[in-house]
């Protein structure tokens, strides 16, 4: 099942039937991190907020008032973790923390298009990645990379999201021949029904199943540490806003250089 999240990234509210509510306590994980839960399982008819999967956390919201702490799949259906249980056959509206989802969608196809631009055009494979709360980054099949071929591929990056490239989604059946073409680090054995390409243009086209951008004017600009370190040093009083605005970048991205500065 194709989620409506997956259908449209950029829906925030939506509403939906509850078809089961049951008693749990399944730990809720956190950019990793596990901690103990007492609540309910909730499954809607459909669902806006992202269940983690593909590298992707999950999703955080509210249905009507009621708090969505956590977001998981389990086959063709997206589990949601709550405090309060809500009665089943009620219409419920989704309200989806839009700063957080936006931000992996952010990170999700800058993700895409790295690992894009490291293996097309530098013969760096990603073995894996991470999406964080303060920091992303990928894994590459090497034990070295040199400085010039960080700052060519940073410039090439952001060459790619200046010309805002487009950012599409084919939904593909299993046998279908375009997924030859696609690239996959391997998806759930489950996932089989329908399946996501991520395009992004003609330079990537890899399965997927989180949200992304709709261009890569979308995506923050790609800085090294420096580069932040040394608009710093000439404005120290910049707040971590005005210094997103000054990069072009996510008020996220700031923290993150600087918790890496630090």
């Amino acid at each position: 099942m194709v989620f409506k999240c997956q259908e449209d990234s950029f829906l925030t509210t939506f509403t939906s039937k509850v078809l089961r509510c049951s008693v749990t306590n399944e730990p809720i994980v956190e950019y990793g991190k596990a901690a103990d839960f007492n609540g309910y399982e909730v499954v809607l008819e459909n669902t806006i907020l992202f269940p983690a999967g593909g590298g992707q956390p999950h999703d955080i919201g509210w249905l009507n008032d009621v708090e969505v702490l956590q977001v998981l799949r389990r086959g063709p259906e997206a589990v949601h973790f709550t405090n309060k249980p809500l009665e089943v056959g009620t219409e419920v509206t989704q309200k989806l923390n839009w700063d957080r989802r936006f931000d992996h969608m952010q990170q999700h196809s800058g993700q895409h298009l790295l690992s894009a631009i490291l293996e097309k055009e530098h013969n760096l494979s990603t073995t894996s990645w991470w999406l964080g709360a303060d920091e992303s980054y990928v894994e590459l099949d090497t034990i070295k990379i040199s400085d010039g071929i960080i700052k060519t591929v940073e410039q090439r990056c952001n060459e790619l999201i200046r010309k805002a490239i487009a950012v599409n989604v084919k939904i593909c059946k299993k046998e279908d021949p375009v997924l030859d073409e696609a690239h996959t680090r391997g998806l759930p054995k489950d996932c089989v029904e329908t399946i996501r390409v991520i395009c992004i243009g003609d330079i990537d086209e890899n399965m997927c199943c989180g949200t992304h951008v709709s261009n890569l004017s979308g995506r923050p600009k790609i800085y090294e540490d420096a580069e932040v370190e040394e608009l710093l040093e000439k404005d120290s009083s910049q707040s971590q806003k005005e210094l997103a605005l000054t990069l072009e970048v996510t008020q996220q991205a700031v923290l993150s250089c600087l918790k890496l500065l630090e």
